[in-house]
């Protein structure tokens, strides 16, 4: 019998316990919504990071031209990003990286590494 642990918090997850684990992650208002989208309107790729700090890492090791940054934080879109709204990025995408912070989404991903 496979044993099925929801978690409804990004405070809940403890990084350790998913060893081995298969964990899918929904953050139906924003987070998988605008990755979703972005793929599907022609990103190369969704890069999660838990906060702009760490975007802003990630930032730095793509080239300029072939990425953007994108987020928000508690609600508000964070300074020098794009909101991360799917339908305000539609036409800034394509073909771009994509670094995304979220106040909940991108930190459940990256709290979700270590599973399968």
């Amino acid at each position: 019998m496979t044993k099925v642990h929801v978690i409804m918090k990004k405070e809940e997850i403890v990084e350790e316990k998913m060893k081995g684990k298969i964990a899918v992650v929904f953050d139906i208002l924003l987070a998988t919504s605008t990755i979703t989208c972005a793929l599907v309107d022609g990103a190369k790729a969704v890069i999660p990071v838990p906060n702009a700090e760490e975007a802003h890492v990630a930032s730095n090791l793509i080239k300029a031209e072939n990425h953007i940054l994108a987020g928000e934080y508690e609600g508000k879109t964070i300074e020098g990003f794009y909101d991360p709204m799917p339908t305000i990025l539609k036409d800034s995408i394509q073909g771009k990286y994509m670094i995304l912070s979220t106040t909940n989404g991108t930190v459940a991903i990256n709290q979700s590494k270590k599973s399968k």
